[in-house]
């Protein structure tokens, strides 16, 4: 064996012997908001199959979904949102990292400040950084959710102007 391989070795059962709960929340939860991201852009572009060649990132999907909003553009939401992305990059790209601390430290800041009217406030400041980040997560998608039947409405106003405008292209529908 080489004198490195068996170093490498020893980090790779190591690695692998500690689960890591709240990473493994983190990458998921992210992957969630994604998906709920991708739908909310998908919903509203009226081909949204060359979007695939443009490989968006997470932050850049955040701007482009914000942009199309008509009300929800300044919503503090959006620092959440984007405050668990730089968490889940921060744990995506370094497995020690010290700044994954003061990332958790500002997700939970704004979180607090997000939540900072309802009555279990108080309970929610003293969570461990798991059930944090299982209400942080919630509450994305949640807001993201909400978004969502914002630009589906927008979406029908516009298909209703392209019936109106292009009577070419939608075949008269038979009444039922």
């Amino acid at each position: 064996m080489k004198p490195g391989l068996l170093e490498w070795q020893k980090k790779l059962v190591a690695l692998f012997a500690e689960f890591d709960e709240l990473s493994l929340l983190i990458l998921k939860g992210h992957l969630l908001v994604e998906e709920a991201l991708n739908s909310i852009i998908e919903k509203f572009v009226f081909h949204p199959e060359p979007l695939e060649e443009t490989r968006l990132g997470f932050a850049q999907k955040v701007h482009l979904a914000r942009s199309l909003s008509l009300d929800e553009q300044n919503n503090s939401m959006w620092a959440l949102v984007l405050a668990l992305n730089s968490l889940r990059n921060e744990i995506a790209h370094s497995l020690h990292s010290p700044k994954r601390d003061q990332k958790m430290i500002r997700v939970r800041e704004i979180f607090v400040q997000e939540c900072g009217d309802l009555k279990e406030i108080e309970d929610y400041k003293k969570l461990d950084d798991v059930g944090l980040m299982t209400l942080v997560i919630s509450l994305c998608v949640g807001f993201l959710s909400s978004f969502e039947q914002e630009v589906i409405r927008l979406r029908s106003v516009v298909d209703e102007l392209d019936r109106a405008m292009n009577p070419h292209r939608h075949p008269k529908e038979t009444p039922h």
